[in-house]
């Protein structure tokens, strides 16, 4: 299993200083690299059954939530902060506690992070120490308090930004009410497809339908891969994703989500 980098301070920067434009026709382009590119590479790999099993659903939550932090102003913090807190309310709704909780040095800390500045690997990190202050009755938090743990928690780590802060991100979500409607995707049913939790939350957040349409395209291709061939495989969709014409905060948002994903399924499955 693996751990990505999931944007840089440049591109960062360079997403605030972005002019308003229409990347409809950018959006199209890169979905046809990454169809032809996901084509390309199924060809020569043997279908294998991962350990996602159901938590595919599960964990594009949490990418979701890294999605909408990401594209909503709150840059590396916010995809961190949403990421982690939609993570613990999902548990929470479905009732499921991994046992790697109980052994993060082994499940979480392990040399799979390399890459000290992964969203992904504060995704895991913040939710192990949560787990250990706050044991099971983390669980019956709900989103809002969740969020703001989780951004007390990224105020510790100093996780750099050129953003606003992690609390300020957190409260301005909760006035628009960005978090409730977040914490409602976190009570879908489990048995739903993830291309059916993708298509509801697109009606909720319409402002991410293209960046979802993106990480869609991904998720249809890494169920069936090994963890080596999706190493591979994701990091050639990161270098199309990153070297395409879209925003650069949609870059950093689908980034997020990819890193997120992953990592939580390593969290969380058992």
């Amino acid at each position: 299993m693996f751990c990505f980098v999931s944007c840089s301070n440049e591109e960062i920067k360079k997403a605030e200083n972005e002019e308003v434009k229409d990347y409809t026709q950018a959006f199209a382009d890169l979905n046809v690299q990454l169809d032809s590119y996901s084509q390309e590479f199924l060809i020569n790999q043997p279908a294998q059954l991962r350990r996602w099993g159901g938590f595919l659903a599960f964990c594009l939550r949490d990418a979701i939530g890294a999605a909408v932090g990401g594209i909503s102003g709150g840059g590396v913090v916010g995809a961190v902060i949403l990421g982690a807190a939609m993570s613990l309310s999902t548990v929470a709704e479905s009732n499921y506690i991994s046992p790697n909780l109980a052994n993060p040095p082994t499940a979480i800390l392990g040399k799979e992070f390399s890459a000290i500045d992964s969203i992904g690997y504060y995704h895991n990190i913040i939710i192990a120490k949560l787990y250990n202050k706050h044991g099971d009755s983390l669980f019956a938090k709900d989103i809002s308090t969740l969020a703001t743990l989780v951004a007390n928690e990224v105020s510790a780590l100093r996780i750099s930004t050129t953003g606003q802060s992690a609390n300020t991100f957190v409260n301005s979500l909760k006035s628009t009410g960005q978090l409730k409607e977040l914490g409602s995707i976190a009570k879908y049913s489990e048995s739903l497809e993830y291309t059916e939790i993708i298509n509801q939350v697109q009606s909720k957040f319409p402002q991410l339908k293209s960046e979802l349409n993106v990480i869609k395209i991904y998720y249809d291709n890494i169920s069936s891969l090994s963890d080596n061939a999706t190493k591979e495989y994701s990091t050639g969709f990161n270098k199309i994703v990153s070297e395409s014409e879209i925003s650069s905060s949609s870059i950093s948002a689908i980034k997020s989500s990819v890193s997120v994903a992953v990592n939580s399924q390593l969290l969380w499955a058992p």
